[in-house]
């Protein structure tokens, strides 16, 4: 039986091939006292988190619900049964929580311990054992099995969890309903706006159902204002300052290629890095020539058609949509019958007429892109397969591909497909399916490769390029063809315009979800369509249906004021995802093609309309049933990060632009079977439709800002629908009153809605919510259309923009300062010194918030991934860099000085040195180091990251830096040399020569992480704390007093200690950094194009 220590991990399926039944013995010592001990497991998913409670295992819960695992011998026993574990759960952590008097901890026991073996031979696989002397923490992660590729692996994990089982069971996502009640804050602020008045023929039919008879609570609505910032940039000064950083941008990427010495192994990262600021730029730039817009949002049938159509009409009066001079009813002749959904595409509703209209031509629209057609197939082929049991992408498969597509390439590009494109296909890929073992791997060399040849491939040829993306499916690359074809037959034009016969009869119309059902065939008849370039094609209906981004209707009404400066976006419902395991299979059934294509375009809209900064405001619809899109929480709160902040103390700086609309109000009052009164019903709704669901993966809905819970909650139903049961109509269908005998009733629940916690905590103002919900022929839309007026102000978008640029100057500033030498030493060391201060104030913070060690794991790097490292050297290119100086077997061969002691030197070597060629070991500690770089640039780059560990981007990003710095300094690439060379230097077999490097190299970086190289310092070169029993340097070796550790009276405070030396030890790295000169000349006309680029920003303040 092995012995682990934190850490290590090994593969099940290694260890023990055919290993069906897993189990994981827990035991401690002592093994009794005034105390329990708790097992529990988590299974988790890609995202660390559980997909309900029924995922947590514990006492009160000793099975998985879906099966797989459960909880033995009393306790102290997981019987893991791998087969029967459901495909999305790619780990189980093991946790153990001890239930004692608030003042005890771990430290009461003197070690727990974990046995690994094989349920069924009952073989022993491994232990660990952890010593629990001096621990203040409640709780301890023991170890995790976790899902890599097709096989099971193991990790000793050993971390300890301060809060016991409930912060360790709300850490992973479970619910637990431990938090106090919210104590409602008085604020003075003035209440909204009140609707106004109808005209007199409608007053009568609009006023409230149920007035109100009971008192409310004390109000907590605040008004709708902007916090006090700078002036918002005129639109010009705006686009002007994006222009400017995008060419400042551009510029440091040209500076890059042509010093890549003065950045070494940080180029790639940086060039990376760079490559997204400039694409921001373009973005903003974009949207700050675009309207502001109100977008509808949620889920598939969750009631937004009622809210799209009440907010683009005027009044009662029908939705008229303008063609060109040609009025048509929306509802009536153009929206689907039935109730039935779009073909997928977003629906702008909008005063504003484009040029170009004609009454031949009429029907307007966006396109898509030619990488948006990649984007999509992708999507759908990561998020909506299942690839746990699929061969794995090998590199000899990708050389022979790219090699292949080598020959073929022409010689200059074939259409407008640039090599920025295809990097920003990179970034998309890497930004959502990071986790896929395919997209891990292209990152190894496929997307420089591909940005060279994507733009000189022909369509058939670069669809196999791109299909290595959707794993070769030939469906998806025969699709993505047809589709590019119909794009290049409009030379590429963004936007275009059809007949009517578009879109009448609405049975043929594009809009309707039955027109793709030919996608793929080319049935279903035929459209012709015009690009704005003047480029005509005529296309298959289902094609133009399937390349559609945007339909724009001209609206012949101002319904509301805001109107004038703001267009209404009508999302496509989000879907539910699939978990095909036989995609193959999957696609010989009829509507298989059109129906995967459909959920990935309509997840791709919504990521690509937020990367675009369209959505100013989220109308965001949630029906009562339960809740089936599992992705719409992710998605909701990207949008909430990119447009109100991470964290509340961010989001108390924005006006809340979330609106939450509970939609089929009517429904609630539905009688019930079983229910004696109401009082639960609204507490089970607000947990459905936004606690438990919302709720469990992110803090937003509970803390939304520093006041509390989210609170900008809202009722609404559709008044067309006839809820006989509670009004009666007239004979034109209009609601009247409420119906005499359910007047009592409706009151009843009235009141216990206003009594309800969670309804107080969670609308502004409940009883206008309620009232407005109620209102005659509403429903509820006057009052939200109130709400959301002052929101609908083009200055709060020119200050979101403005803001926005200020951070891209301040990243892009940052970024190149760092290697500006500046010609006052002094003034740069306490520059940096001065940042590494706020570094280490912001760790500090991190450190209370119990997220330090996760921020240090994050920094650190995985021995699976430096395995591929060095099987892509192993296997390379045959045009790709040489290995010519060492074998696989001996040592690094210096043919220079072989010549030299052979008389073979000749005038031709002194004339021009022969240029020293790398082994395999410095070719795979160059590719290793520079990886691990390059993810602790991502780091700085990830917003919703950076937040989490309290850490802004600007100061992430100088935290990271600096520990490059550190790593170059301390020459970490030529000690993996040396390394791996040793480790090489004898006969292994294949599998051992990638594992052993990559596994040491890790442990080499991660060492580095955890103790920053002080640990191979003496003593007394390290900086010092001072202790009030006097100085002590950083991370002192432990002894081992004869006879074992005694244990004092009080707690130890190891973990705090641990956390001061580590950031006592950054703050000392970052002045040796500083002070570090490595005798390399400066290049001053390099160095003073760095200064000409920071000046550019500093104007462009």
């Amino acid at each position: 039986m092995l012995t682990f220590q934190a850490g290590q991990n090994l593969s099940l399926s290694q260890q023990n091939p055919g290993i069906q039944l897993v189990e994981l013995n827990l035991s401690w010592a002592p093994d009794d006292g005034p105390w329990a001990l708790d097992s529990s497991a988590f299974a988790l998913t890609d995202e660390g988190k559980v997909r309900s409670d029924g995922d947590f295992i514990f006492y009160n819960q000793p099975a998985l619900a879906d099966g797989g695992i459960t909880l033995e011998n009393q306790g102290q026993r997981f019987a893991i049964r791998l087969a029967d574990l459901p495909a999305v759960i790619a780990r189980i952590a093991i946790a153990v929580t001890l239930d004692a008097a608030d003042d005890q901890s771990m430290s009461i026991l003197r070690h727990v311990r974990l046995e690994l073996r094989d349920g069924e031979s009952g073989t022993g696989i491994a232990s660990f054992t952890l010593e629990t002397a001096g621990m203040t923490e409640k709780a301890i992660i023991l170890g995790e099995l976790y899902r890599r590729r097709s096989e099971w692996k193991f990790r000793a994990v050993g971390q300890g969890f301060a809060g016991g089982l409930a912060a360790l069971a709300r850490h992973f996502g479970v619910e637990v309903s431990e938090e106090p009640l919210y104590q409602p804050v008085a604020e003075a602020a003035p209440e909204p706006v009140e609707p106004a008045a109808p005209p007199p023929e409608e007053r009568e039919s609009t006023e409230s159902a149920m007035p109100p008879q009971l008192n409310p609570p004390p109000s907590r609505e605040r008004e709708f204002s902007t916090p006090p910032t700078a002036p918002a940039a005129s639109s010009d000064q705006l686009s002007t300052r994006c222009r400017e950083l995008e060419q400042v941008g551009a510029g440091f990427l040209n500076w890059l290629a042509e010093h890549p010495e003065r950045v070494g192994q940080e180029k790639a990262g940086l060039t990376k890095e760079f490559r997204r600021l400039v694409a921001q730029a373009k973005r903003l730039n974009q949207a700050v020539q675009r309207p502001m817009c109100a977008g509808v949002f949620g889920p598939s049938q969750s009631g937004k058609s009622y809210l799209i159509s009440a907010l683009a009409r005027k009044g009662n009066a029908p939705l008229l949509a303008d063609f060109a001079g040609q009025k048509i009813d929306f509802i009536r002749d153009l929206n689907p019958e039935g109730g039935r959904e779009s073909t997928g595409l977003v629906t702008r509703f909008t005063l504003q007429t484009v040029p170009g209209a004609t009454p031949a031509a009429p029907v307007q629209m966006r396109l898509l892109t030619q990488t948006d057609l990649v984007k999509m197939l992708g999507n759908a082929y990561y998020a909506d397969c299942d690839h746990s049991d699929d061969e794995p992408l090998n590199q000899t498969r990708l050389n022979e591909l790219l090699t292949g597509l080598v020959s073929v390439a022409q010689a200059s590009p074939v259409d407008p497909l640039s090599a920025e494109d295809v990097f920003d296909l990179q970034a998309y890929f890497e930004r959502y399916f990071k986790g896929q073992e395919r997209v891990r791997l292209l990152r190894h060399g496929y997307w420089e490769q591909a940005a060279q040849l994507a733009p000189r491939l022909r369509i058939q040829e670069r669809a196999r390029l791109f299909g290595i993306i959707w794993g070769e499916v030939d469906a998806f690359s025969q699709l993505y063809i047809r589709l590019y074809n119909g794009l290049q037959g409009l030379n590429f034009a963004t936007d275009a315009q059809a007949g009517l016969e578009a879109l009448i009869p609405r049975e043929q119309s594009i809009i309707d979800v039955q027109t793709l059902k030919s996608l793929g065939t080319g049935g279903g008849g035929t459209l012709s369509l015009l690009g704005t370039n003047g480029a005509r094609v005529t296309l298959p209906r289902s094609e133009v249906a399937a390349l559609i981004a945007e339909l724009r209707i001209v609206i012949s009404e101002q319904p509301w004021d805001f109107f004038q400066h703001t267009d209404l976006l009508d999302f496509p419902g989000a879907r539910s995802r699939e978990q095909i395991k036989d995609l193959p299979g999957f696609l010989e059934s009829n509507d298989a093609l059109q129906s995967l294509f459909l959920r990935g375009k309509v997840a791709y809209l919504f990521e690509r309309y937020c990367a675009e900064q369209e959505l100013t405001s989220m109308l965001l619809c949630i029906g009562p049933s339960n809740q089936e899109v599992k992705t719409l929480p992710e998605m909701v709160y990207d949008w909430v990060v990119s447009t109100h902040g991470a964290t509340p103390e961010q989001r108390t700086q924005q006006p809340t632009a979330l609106f939450l609309v509970l939609t089929k109000f009517d429904m609630e009052f539905e009688e019930k079977a079983g229910e004696r009164s109401p009082e639960g019903r609204w507490t089970t709704r607000l947990e459905s439709s936004l606690l438990n669901f919302f709720g469990k993966q992110h803090e937003w809905p509970r803390q939304w800002d520093i006041q509390g819970c989210f609170r900008n909650s809202y009722w609404l139903r559709n008044p067309n629908f006839k809820a006989k049961h509670m009004f009666d109509y007239d004979e034109s269908g209009r609601e009247t009153e409420v119906r005499r005998g359910e007047k009592n009733r409706i009151e009843m629940f009235r009141t216990a809605f206003l009594r309800d916690q969670n309804a107080n905590r969670h609308f502004r103002n409940p009883v206008k919510a309620w009232d407005a919900g109620l209102m005659l022929n509403d429903g509820g839309v006057t009052y939200l259309a109130q709400n959301l007026r002052p929101l609908c102000n083009p200055e709060l978008k020119r200050q979101q923009l403005t803001g926005q640029t200020q951070q891209l100057r301040e990243q892009m500033a940052e970024r190149i300062d760092h290697y500006h030498v500046s010609d006052n030493p002094e003034q740069e060391l306490e520059k940096r010194l001065e940042a590494a201060r706020q570094v280490a104030a912001r760790l500090i913070d991190c450190a209370g918030e119990q997220r330090f060690g996760e921020l240090l794991r994050s920094l650190q790097t995985d021995s699976d991934d430096l395995e591929s490292i060095y099987y892509r050297i192993e296997t390379r290119l045959p045009d790709e860099e040489q290995s010519v100086s060492a074998p696989t077997i001996g040592t690094a061969v210096d043919t220079r000085k072989m010549k030299a002691l052979l008389g073979l030197a000749g005038s031709t070597d002194a004339k021009a040195e022969e240029e020293t060629r790398k082994d395999d070991a410095a070719l795979f500690a160059r590719e290793a180091v520079t990886e691990w770089m390059r993810d602790l640039q991502d780091l700085s780059g990830d917003k919703s990251r950076c937040d989490y560990y309290r850490m802004p981007e600007a100061l992430m990003a100088e935290f990271v830096k600096e520990l490059i710095s550190g790593a170059q300094r301390m020459k970490l690439e030529e000690r993996i040399v040396a390394q791996t060379r040793q480790v090489t230097g004898f006969r292994m077999k294949f599998e051992q020569i990638v594992t052993l490097p990559a596994r040491l190299t890790a442990n080499l970086l991660n060492r580095y992480v955890d103790f920053l190289g002080y640990d191979a310092l003496e003593l007394d070169k390290r900086p010092l704390l001072p202790l009030e029993s006097g100085p002590r340097p950083v991370f002192p070796p432990r002894a081992v007093p004869c006879g074992g550790p005694q244990l004092s009276e009080r707690q130890s405070t190891y973990d705090q200690d641990y956390y001061t030396d580590w950031i006592r030890a950054y703050l000392d790295l970052v002045e040796r950094n500083a002070r570090f000169h490595d005798g390399a000349e400066v290049d001053l006309a390099a160095n003073r194009n760095l200064g000409e680029l920071l000046t550019r920003l500093r104007s462009a303040a």
